[in-house]
């Protein structure tokens, strides 16, 4: 959807001038979407506490007992800056805030880690995803207060992608340092995310071949079925698969693999809608089944009612009556929830496992669905300079 929000057809930083009464005459027009902001925001307001240092705020996880991770902040971060942009708030200022905490806790490599499902004395550690699924909420908060720290923190995760590339197989990146047996391929197209922000707030053009790659190793990896195109949750490096289809992580693939177009040399870009377009086409079909063992093999992710990403990649399948419906149906059973119960709507259906640390949070979903929010609006809000001949 083309606006007059970022003009020109470049994609980085340089060349874009936030139109901020433009995105709040947009933004304020969806009910649905103040309604979503009012009560996330009332929920991230009962979790903030500014530091020591006044020009930084922290959030709490109750559930984790601790500060919140870097990836769910910076998500809450961008919420807070759409609220500060839509309404004239405080939320930019906290925003930048919950940014300067999160560089001083990224860590030298410019890994994120991840403390969510972690055995007793085991610690945390990076996690490509955790970087991947807050790059969206960060090349945000860089263009909304460029003088914070989220370009630094972008730079820094890119970095980290780039140190993590396999050396297996051109395009893939290891998720993390303990599953480098194999290839999980939605963490793929987190790093390729991460770099083509990257790219957006600093013009290095390394990160775009970057991209390239990974789009291209992950086209390769999809398959054509008699049940529809998949990509398996995880690899071996000689093609087997270690763990099947994931309804999930597949809709990671397709909601941030279409991010990627901006930033793909032009050829490439025809086959890569193909791809997703038959990939959304498998989710729509799956859906009306619920998770089973061979729709969602990564039963840890069977909770679709609260796996957002597959509804983003609803939202793209614009001219699918069913996947609107499908949408239009969760959606509208949300409103009904956050209506009643406010941001208890967002409450997962389990978050502990014997020995370990909470595998989710209400936190950590909250959070989730407000990076799904800044992913959508980025996706509406900046014109894409994908040719018409790509989406007729």
């Amino acid at each position: 959807m083309s606006t007059d929000i970022f003009p020109g057809s470049n994609i980085h930083e340089s060349e874009v001038t936030l139109d901020f009464s433009s995105i709040q005459e947009k933004l304020g027009k969806s009910q649905r979407f103040l309604r979503y902001s009012e009560s996330l925001r009332t929920y991230f307001d009962k979790h903030l506490d500014p530091s020591l240092d006044a020009q930084a705020y922290a959030l709490t996880d109750p559930a984790l007992g601790s500060f919140a991770s870097c990836c769910t902040q910076v998500q809450a971060a961008g919420l807070y800056a759409l609220d500060g942009l839509l309404r004239n708030t405080d939320g930019l200022t906290i925003a930048a805030g919950l940014i300067s905490d999160v560089a001083s806790r990224q860590q030298e490599d410019g890994g994120f880690s991840l403390p969510y499902n972690q055995a007793a004395g085991e610690g945390p550690f990076a996690d490509v995803a955790e970087l991947g699924a807050a790059a969206d909420s960060l090349y945000l908060v860089a263009l909304c207060a460029p003088n914070s720290a989220a370009k630094q923190v972008l730079e820094a995760g890119a970095t980290y992608v780039f140190m993590n590339q396999s050396s297996e197989t051109v395009g893939a990146i290891y998720k993390n340092r303990r599953t480098t047996n194999g290839d999980i391929l939605n963490g793929d197209v987190y790093g390729a995310l991460v770099c083509a922000r990257a790219y957006s707030v600093t013009g290095n053009g390394r990160y775009l071949g970057l991209v390239s790659s990974v789009v291209e190793h992950i086209a390769e990896r999809f398959v054509l079925t008699d049940q529809g195109g998949w990509w398996p949750y995880m690899e071996a490096w000689d093609g087997n698969s270690l763990v099947g289809k994931s309804m999930a992580y597949q809709a990671t693939i397709v909601a941030y693999g279409h991010s990627l177009f901006p930033y793909l040399p032009r050829g490439q870009r025809a086959s890569w809608s193909r791809t997703l377009d038959l990939a959304r086409r498998t989710l729509v079909q799956e859906l009306g089944f619920g998770p089973h063992a061979d729709n969602e093999a990564a039963t840890w992710a069977r909770d679709w009612e609260h796996t957002w990403e597959i509804y983003m990649a609803l939202a793209l399948d614009v001219g699918g009556p069913r996947a609107r419906s499908y949408l239009d149906n969760r959606l509208e059973r949300l409103d009904e929830t956050v209506g009643r119960i406010g941001a208890d709507a967002w409450s997962p259906t389990a978050n502990t496992r014997d020995g370990k640390s909470a595998v989710t949070s209400q936190f950590r979903k909250c959070s989730s669905f407000a990076g799904a929010v800044v992913s959508r609006c980025l996706q509406e809000l900046i014109p894409s300079v994908v040719t018409e001949e790509v989406f007729p």
